[in-house]
């Protein structure tokens, strides 16, 4: 995604780019028009398919994978009190692993900000920004069973911020923003004599928004204090067709007792919710602080993820009449020190969360294509909480940082059903939830020209859910599981290693270049993506699924201009 803070040079055309066996990349910007506007622009792409068809691996037979994104910025003078700022970002990833279906993904972003200032005390700044995000699955290995499944999601974003600073060492923020959202769950269209069934739904479309009002300033010459109101809300839109449950009895298919079809721009549900926060920030001498945070927050719009499959079929929903808006209140608290200059920063954090209207679903929910979602969802509750440790070293030859994070994320299922509940209504670890996470990244600068370079990334497995016996029923062998969520696949570890060598350093020269030799998983570690199970012969068997579980040696080529 593009990054505001990022701007062209406006000082001279320079650029950078590099290649490798599987990736290319190019960054080039400058001045435009005079020294006061610039532009930017990026494009990277991978091209590894021929690297899958010539490893001698079956599980990547039939494999292809490809990436790319470009970017542009450009940052204009238009006069004194006034800079137009016009963004563009555009990705497209498809990969094909050991399979006849393709998985295509497509993000594309655009935004225009003007930035005003009214005077030296009051600015403003307006943003249009347009969202567009879309996947598309296809199996064309077949005329008799060709489909494609596609699933988008489009944001039209108006955006209005002031901020006042009244000299006195006091700041004001205020604005409104608005989102209109449309979704299309999905849709499985046929392709020529397909037997496939096809399937199409109505689009989703919700306008949210948001008034909010905040302040900067210091109670003394050690404690900083910032805090908020925003009221945001939600306005949900008939589909033109709503279905009727039955009373006092889960929202299921089974329950369904009526449709309605209603005109497409009624609105079916409002929201509204009050959000603060405060946060207190008090130096406690030259080179250290303690900062502690509150924060109410409400969320609209839903990532609807089955994060056990082996492959990704992510979907998002609006909150509607059934599906509730998530709300979380979390509180933190955090200790800051710099040593040495500040070459040396260390920090450390806790943090506590409690989350209401948490989705979860319902065993065996069927998630894709589904038009009345609200069955296979239930509203429940969540908590996350643990610490963070951090310390970074910085300036000299010698770069680290190492940073451990402790936490915890459970739900439990709420409903006045027993049915519905997961665990009889106890807590268990979210699909997510990864207790230990630990990063050192070093970097040592053997010299001017040789840069050694590597990175050590350990995390718990996410829980999984295993079948713990089986019994026969006539001639069919079936599968009693364990608990949601008792256990957890095996741990991730991943070493990296790159040694990068520059060329002649002479500031005279016009290009700069250097060459960087790397190993991917250095240990060739199959870390496990997942583990399902498959009915083979009358037995169940347990399989893991690694990607990239081998060590990968790339060069690339880096150059400076």
């Amino acid at each position: 995604m593009f990054s505001h803070s990022i701007d062209g040079n406006k000082e001279k055309i320079s650029g950078s780019a590099g290649i490798s066996p599987i990736y290319a990349r190019v960054n080039i910007d400058g001045p435009l028009f005079s020294k006061k506007s610039s532009f930017l622009t990026s494009f990277r792409s991978t091209y590894s398919d021929w690297l899958l068809s010539n490893i001698n691996v079956p599980e990547l037979y039939n494999s292809t994978a490809g990436f790319y994104d470009i970017q542009g910025k450009l940052d204009l003078y238009l006069n004194e009190k006034n800079k137009l700022l016009v963004n563009f970002y555009s990705s497209t990833d498809r990969f094909r692993l050991h399979s006849d279906t393709t998985y295509s993904y497509k993000n594309t972003i655009g935004s225009l900000i003007l930035n005003h200032k009214f005077n030296f005390r009051l600015n403003s700044s307006t943003s249009l920004i347009c969202s567009l995000f879309n996947y598309k699955i296809s199996d064309l290995s077949s005329e008799d069973k060709s489909f494609t499944l596609t699933h988008h999601l489009s944001n039209y974003s108006l955006i209005n911020d002031f901020e006042y600073n009244t000299g006195a060492g006091r700041k004001y923020i205020f604005g409104a923003e608005f989102n209109f959202y449309t979704i299309n769950p999905g849709e499985r269209r046929v392709i020529g004599t397909s037997n496939i069934t096809p399937f199409y739904s109505a689009n989703e479309r919700a306008l949210e928004y948001g008034v909010y009002a905040g302040t900067d300033f210091s109670l003394s010459d050690r404690l900083k204090v910032e805090t908020g109101l925003r009221v945001s809300g939600l306005l949900s839109f008939d589909d033109g067709k709503k279905y009727m449950y039955s009373g006092n009895m889960p929202i299921e298919v089974e329950n369904i007792t009526d449709t309605l079809f209603t005109g497409r721009n009624k609105i079916q549900k409002t929201y509204i919710t009050p959000e603060w926060r405060v946060s207190l920030n008090y130096s406690t001498g030259r080179f250290s602080s303690v900062k502690f945070s509150y924060n109410k927050t409400a969320q609209y719009i839903h990532m609807i993820s089955n994060t056990t499959a082996i492959s990704p079929t992510d979907t998002w929903k609006l909150s509607d009449v059934y599906v509730l808006p998530e709300k979380g209140n979390q509180f933190s608290a955090g200790y800051f020190k710099s040593f040495r200059r500040n070459r040396i920063e260390a920090s450390g954090e806790i943090f506590y969360k409690m989350v209401d209207n948490i989705k979860q679903y319902k065993a065996g929910a069927d998630l894709l294509l589904n038009d009345h979602l609200e069955t296979e969802i239930i509203n429940g509750k969540g908590k996350s909480y643990g610490f963070e440790l951090s310390i970074e070293k910085s300036g000299g030859r010698i770069y680290g940082r190492i940073d451990y994070t402790y936490s915890r994320t459970l739900i439990k299922s709420v409903s006045e059903f027993s049915g519905e509940l997961i665990n009889n209504g106890n807590y268990f670890p979210a699909n997510y939830d990864k207790p230990h996470n630990l990063n050192i990244l070093a970097t040592i600068k053997t010299s001017r020209r040789l840069i050694i370079s590597t990175g050590i990334y350990y995390s718990t497995g996410r829980p999984v859910t295993y079948p713990v016996s089986k019994y026969m029923l006539g001639d069919q062998v079936f599968l009693q599981y364990s608990e949601y969520n008792k256990y957890r696949i095996s741990d991730y570890f991943r070493t990296d290693l790159s040694v990068t060598v520059n060329s002649n350093l002479k500031k005279v020269k016009l290009i700069r270049s250097s060459m960087t030799f790397s190993l991917y998983n250095l240990t060739a570690r199959k870390n496990a993506y997942s583990v399902y199970f498959k009915s083979e012969g009358g037995r169940f068997n347990a399989y893991q699924l690694s990607i990239f579980g081998t060590i990968i040696p790339t060069i690339t080529y880096n150059m400076d201009f």
